[in-house]
């Protein structure tokens, strides 16, 4: 029986985003007081100046979507994709992992914290809304792309259900 499963997240705002968001707007301010400036001293390139401003503008724009990210996990007959997606205009695919080749998949603030906070893993890949939220779960395997790492998620039962039933001694739910 074939398995397909799809499932979204979006990220929630963090403090670091917001400070950047503001960090953001202060320079596109002084950057287009410094702009008016200096068309107004010099008058002739004051077109080049304006559009400075105005390109500065929609890049501040450009940047403030960008930090809206969102990802998907899909599950394909024991095989997970993580994409991530960027202002609903970019996708990117951060990992597939085989669930029955992982070493364990379980909740982040759970019983296996050990594992979870193991400090010979290098790679970690957050695809969460957020790490501190009840449903996170983590899983450590061995990929293809990236070697062996720690993905950070956030499954919803569907996808918890297919893994136990592919790998059901490396899946906890406590």
């Amino acid at each position: 029986m074939d398995v397909y499963i799809e499932y979204l997240v979006k990220q929630k705002k963090t403090a670091q985003t917001t400070i950047l968001k503001i960090l953001i707007v202060i320079a596109v301010i002084f950057f287009s007081f410094v702009m008016l400036a200096l068309s107004m001293q010099y008058s002739s390139m004051s077109f080049i100046f304006l559009c400075l401003i105005a390109v500065a503008i929609f890049g501040t724009w450009f940047l403030f979507t960008s930090l809206k990210l969102e990802f998907e996990y899909i599950v394909t007959n024991g095989e997970m994709d993580v994409d991530k997606i960027i202002a609903q205009r970019k996708r990117k695919r951060l990992v597939t992992i085989k669930f029955r080749e992982m070493e364990i998949m379980a909740p982040a603030n759970g019983n296996h914290k050990n594992e979870f906070e193991n400090k010979a893993i290098k790679v970690t890949l957050d695809a969460s809304s957020s790490v501190t939220d009840k449903g996170t779960y983590f899983i450590i395997a061995r990929t293809v792309q990236r070697g062996k790492i720690r993905l950070i998620f956030n499954p919803d039962a569907r996808i918890i259900k297919n893994a136990q039933s592919v790998a059901p001694r490396k899946v906890f739910t406590d």
